[in-house]
């Protein structure tokens, strides 16, 4: 599931996610009392198969069929819920079924805002007129000034997957398309939690009204679609669904504002599914101040972004690390909140929609998904080491510079020509191990014992001793990752034994060129999408887990122009 949270709410739950929300603990709790299974079956296995399969593993016949039902059509998933104690077992015996690919933990998420505080006697006095336009620091940052007088996004839909839009705020409502509600089965993804409304007016609030914020880009639509509960809660494969959805409605930006700590292939088939529909997926990197960032945005197919603040310093909630993308302003962000209001947050979640927008600018100037990524990673303000670092990726988003160039780039005429493949090779897998260390902590209330939680990553927090009572208590200064203080009594700290995990990777290396160039290169069998590579830096190489055995693949190129060939490979793998 994956969580929002507004104000200053308790940030344990940064410390039980790799990502920084704050969050009650009794929410956590709720969130994760009902485990679920995400079950991927292979495409040509039918739904009444699919339930007969799913009552052989001891599902009765009524909870086969809501399971299948509850899945993912267009990923050959199925949601099963299942007991803690049963888990184990479930899993064992639907992996034995021939027609299971994969089946998978429905694991717990968050989205990534932190403290707020309320916007009070800001007046702006530039046009476009908006109230607080003065106050969003973040626009004159990336120069949206200057961008607006070339591109404002028209014609181009923002898909915020999140706890849904206040589609009546008045910076919103002539801006919104209502989607779906995937928390409710409806079609009202009405806002009551409050963090995808913040989104929203960051990335396309309407400018120019006399009334509140504006939006990155202001002419575009957004579209409401939410996975995320009251609470801020929500299973991955509930997030899997809207990104499938917003696909198939054609948004050209998915904004992410959310993430977890563990991998999940539906989340990642999801990723893929909707940028080989041409699409640009913007994800958060999570607010620990860690040197790993989370999921989905360590996921090639996402542009991952982290926070900076009005110096360019990065923030230093703000998740790092192999693969980050961009950055963009995410301290203090002024947007829209329910209720019709306006509030300052921190956090990676209200950096993302600066991307998102400045994306959709690009789009509406007529770029392909290859030039819009091109645009904004060449002109990003280039910050800490010269070039690409790992702190701030390809730098500060600069949306003046990516629209700038974008209206100088040569329109070229309409390609219709495919890719080629001259070879596939199967090279060694690459090896890898993973080290997880589980610490779990206690603290004392006078309504007596209540856990708080776990961690996998014990750099997200800090105590030290101030004053001791007696022999059994003492009274800690408690320092979660966003750096809030909270003073607790800590009496019980335990840490596991490191669990090492062993993984190997097949990789495959494509010899692919095209008449203009090679855009993507994916792997697919039994009907799914194994793996893609977006970048020929190092060659076409795809990579994916090993799986042993002599199977029939296919191996697609794509040009920017969605033109595709495909080569027939027969893989023989020993991993």
């Amino acid at each position: 599931m994956l969580k929002p949270l507004r104000h200053a709410r308790l940030a344990v739950a940064a410390l039980l996610v790799t990502v920084g929300l704050l969050i009650t603990v009794p929410t956590i709790a709720d969130a994760a009392a009902v485990p679920r299974l995400i079950v991927g079956f292979r495409p040509t296995t039918t739904t009444a198969s699919q339930a007969s399969t799913l009552a052989a593993a001891g599902l009765t016949a009524r909870s086969s069929r809501d399971a299948v039902k509850g899945g993912i059509a267009q990923l050959h998933t199925a949601i099963v819920p299942v007991t803690r104690g049963t888990l184990a077992a479930t899993r064992a015996k639907l992996l034995a079924r021939p027609d299971v690919q994969y089946v998978e933990v429905d694991h717990v998420a968050h989205a990534y805002d932190l403290a707020t505080e309320a916007a009070t006697g800001v007046t702006a006095q530039w046009h476009p007129n908006d109230t607080f336009l003065t106050a969003q620091w973040g626009l004159a940052a990336i120069g949206a000034e200057s961008a607006w007088e070339l591109a404002r996004g028209t014609g181009v839909t923002i898909a915020v997957v999140d706890t849904g839009v206040g589609y009546v705020h008045p910076d919103l409502k002539s801006r919104v398309d209502l989607g779906r509600d995937f928390v409710d089965n409806d079609d009202d993804p009405m806002d009551v939690q409050g963090h995808g409304t913040h989104v929203a007016g960051t990335a396309a609030g309407t400018a120019d009204d006399a009334f509140g914020v504006a939006g990155v880009a202001p002419n575009s639509r957004i579209l409401a679609v939410r996975v995320l509960d009251k609470d801020g809660a929500g299973n991955y494969s509930t997030v899997a669904s809207g990104i499938v959805y917003a696909a198939d409605k054609g948004a050209k930006v998915i904004n992410l504002s959310l993430g977890g700590p563990d991998p999940s292939t539906a989340l990642e088939e999801a990723i893929n599914y909707a940028t080989t529909r041409g699409a640009i997926v913007t994800c958060a990197s999570g607010n620990e101040g860690t040197k790993t960032m989370g999921y989905p945005a360590s996921y090639e197919g996402c542009t991952s972004v982290g926070a900076t603040d009005d110096s360019d310093t990065r923030a230093p909630f703000s998740n790092v690390g192999p693969g980050l993308d961009l950055t963009a302003p995410g301290v203090q962000i002024l947007s829209s909140t329910i209720g019709g209001g306006h509030e300052a947050w921190d956090g990676t979640s209200m950096a993302t929609p600066f991307v998102s927008g400045t994306a959709a600018l690009l789009y509406g100037q007529g770029l392909t998904r290859r030039d819009v990524l091109a645009a904004m990673t060449s002109t990003a303000h280039d910050l800490g080491p010269a070039g690409y670092d790992t702190s701030f990726g390809a730098g500060r988003i600069d949306a003046a510079a990516a629209v700038t160039a974008a209206s100088r780039m040569p329109r070229a005429a309409a390609d219709t020509i495919a890719p080629t493949i001259a070879s596939v090779a199967l090279t060694a897998p690459r090896r890898a191990v993973t080290t997880k260390v589980i610490v779990s902590w206690k603290v004392t209330k006078r309504t007596g014992w209540k856990r708080v939680g776990t961690t996998t990553d014990p750099s997200g927090y800090s105590w030290k001793k101030t004053s001791t009572r007696g022999a059994k208590r003492t009274t800690n200064t408690f320092r979660m990752t966003d750096g809030i203080v909270y003073r607790k009594s800590v009496i019980e700290t335990r840490t596991k034994a490191p669990k090492k995990t062993a993984q190997a990777y097949l990789r495959i290396a494509v010899n692919a060129s095209d008449d203009v160039a090679v855009d993507r290169v994916a792997l697919e069998w039994g009907g799914r999408t194994h793996a893609v590579d977006w970048s020929a830096g190092d060659g076409w190489l795809l990579e994916a887990p090993c799986v042993a055995g002599a199977r029939a693949a296919t191996v697609r190129a794509y040009d920017a122009a969605n033109n595709v060939v495909a080569t027939d490979v027969a893989l023989h793998v020993t991993c």
